[in-house]
């Protein structure tokens, strides 16, 4: 499937059908610009007689490609053996796949810490950066010719798994090669250059570099564990070690997951997962709240009603197409 063309997956569609609200938002708030329309062909979502590229139909607000789809679940045991304890399925676009993948990943981990005399340490599971990375290769550098695939986030009670179809570009094998020395090979040079440009990633190409870092000076190791990376002609998986699993025993503070919160104590946390994720996903719906948290339909509207009772929140639109945005957006 080329970026640029109507290729076999946008067809001849007319890209004046098609919205990108929610990539405008993201990238005005990673850039401090606004994107502009006459960018559209030159960016390469549009062809100069009016047809959706492949590409674009990536980044629309009603993404059409079948494929743009992610897989989350969340594995009781260290096989998948064992039954999961949750798995989600989700479809979009590519910037609301990568909050989608961020929220899971979030919700269904630890984060502990250990106070000092003057201050605290944050002990998460797994490193931000590391995850962030991770994932933006994962949507960027995939095949998109390989129907009825997706992109498939595992969590297991010691690693985090993230596996994406297709392998590397060249045909080479990653774990065969120095990860602080490969060269850059984009499939999706569009999709990698737009990401480029809100700082999700880099052009020159350290994604790997990238990962190895957060492991070895960003976030506290003492153990030393390192992430994998595994390719075949068919996918690319990474492995991101769990810091908090295993190892010699210490004194913690918790903050369990969010998805396992006891309803009697989880009113501020879910006000708050909530009011977060409607930060970074501007207009998101009741019902795509409910999906993507996995909680009552009970539990999210009253939490909904108390955000916009206190000014955190409000509803914009019509009934039918309208949405959830922070009051300061």
């Amino acid at each position: 499937m080329a970026e640029r063309d109507g290729g076999d997956t946008a067809g001849r569609l007319a890209f004046r059908k098609y919205t990108f609200k929610r990539l405008a938002l993201r990238y005005e708030e990673k850039t401090g610009r606004a994107f502009k329309p006459t960018w559209f062909v030159s960016t390469g979502f549009s062809t100069k007689d009016g047809v959706l590229t492949n590409a674009g139909a990536l980044f629309a607000d009603d993404c059409p490609i079948p494929q743009s789809r992610l897989f989350c679940t969340v594995w009781n045991g260290l096989t998948k053996s064992k039954d999961s304890g949750n798995d989600k399925e989700f479809s979009g676009n590519l910037i609301e796949l990568l909050d989608t993948a961020e929220h899971f990943i979030k919700v269904n981990t630890v984060r502990k810490w250990k106070k000092r005399p003057r201050d605290r340490v944050d002990y998460p599971d797994y490193p931000e950066r590391a995850v962030t990375e991770a994932l933006v290769n994962a949507f960027v550098h995939r095949d998109y010719t390989m129907y009825g695939s997706e992109v498939h986030v595992d969590i297991y009670p010691d690693r985090l798994e993230i596996v994406s179809p297709g392998g590397m570009p060249d045909g080479s094998l990653v774990q065969e090669l120095d990860l602080r020395n490969v060269a850059s090979d984009r499939r999706n040079p569009i999709l990698a250059d737009l990401f480029a440009q809100m700082d999700y990633m880099e052009r020159k190409g350290s994604g790997f570099g990238t990962i190895l870092d957060a492991y070895e000076k960003e976030a506290p190791n003492p153990r030393g564990l390192k992430p994998e990376f595994f390719s075949s002609s068919g996918s690319f998986r990474v492995v991101l070690p769990n810091l908090n699993s295993g190892g010699a025993s210490e004194t913690f503070q918790h903050h369990a997951p969010e998805s396992v919160a006891s309803h009697e104590t989880a009113s501020e946390t879910i006000n708050e997962t909530i009011s977060e994720t409607i930060k970074s996903r501007p207009g998101i719906t009741r019902a795509e709240l409910i999906a993507l948290l996995g909680r009552s339909r009970s539990t999210v509207a009253r939490a909904i009603a108390n955000l916009v009772a206190t000014g955190k929140i409000e509803r914009r639109g019509s009934k039918k197409t309208g949405g959830y945005f922070a009051k300061d957006s």
